[in-house]
């Protein structure tokens, strides 16, 4: 790196001002002016990108006002051959995911029985059931399955009636070993 020190000494002589004598005004632009509004579109209308954008926008805006208009259809008919046909994309299904495979029905009926029967079936959906539902069959309970935690409290006050006892740990920290 130089030494810039050398630039501190120079004598105030040296120093002037330009066009002390002048008077400095700025050229009268020789263009018609343009307002904002021209002003943004000519800058858009530069950007070939967004000319692009859009376009594809105004035909996806005149294409969903037209189409209703031109359609035999109507916003309420339907195919009945596929009414009642489940979804199924083969690249989907063939991943396992239990999307998108066609579907099958595995019950029907209230999310209590449904519950008892994802859990007699051993389901992996039993999984996906709430919190109360997997308690209640998991602890063997009998009767009406509980839904909401509050029906689940209710029904282990009523299916525990002893409390269970929680045993109590000294008020000293535990010594951890050190590692070296």
């Amino acid at each position: 790196m130089s030494n810039n020190t050398e630039f501190e000494k120079i004598p105030q002589e040296k120093f002037r001002l330009v066009q002390m004598d002048e008077r400095i005004h700025d050229k009268k632009l020789e263009t018609k002016a343009r307002g904002y509004f021209a002003d943004a579109m000519l800058r858009f209308s530069k950007n070939k990108s967004s000319v692009v954008a859009a376009w594809i926008l105004l035909f996806l805006l005149v294409f969903s006002v037209i189409s209703p208009i031109i359609s035999p259809y109507d916003i309420k008919d339907k195919d009945k051959l596929y009414v009642n046909c489940p979804s199924f994309v083969k690249p989907i299904a063939d991943l396992g995911w239990g999307i998108m495979d066609g579907g099958r029905v595995i019950a029907d009926d209230t999310p209590r029985n449904i519950g008892k029967l994802l859990y007699q079936q051993e389901n992996d959906l039993f999984s996906a059931m709430p919190t109360p539902v997997r308690v209640f069959y998991g602890a063997g309970g009998e009767g009406d399955c509980p839904l909401t935690v509050r029906e689940g409290r209710n029904w282990l006050s009523k299916a525990f009636i002893e409390v269970p006892r929680i045993a109590e740990f000294s008020a000293k920290p535990m010594e951890i070993p050190q590692v070296s």
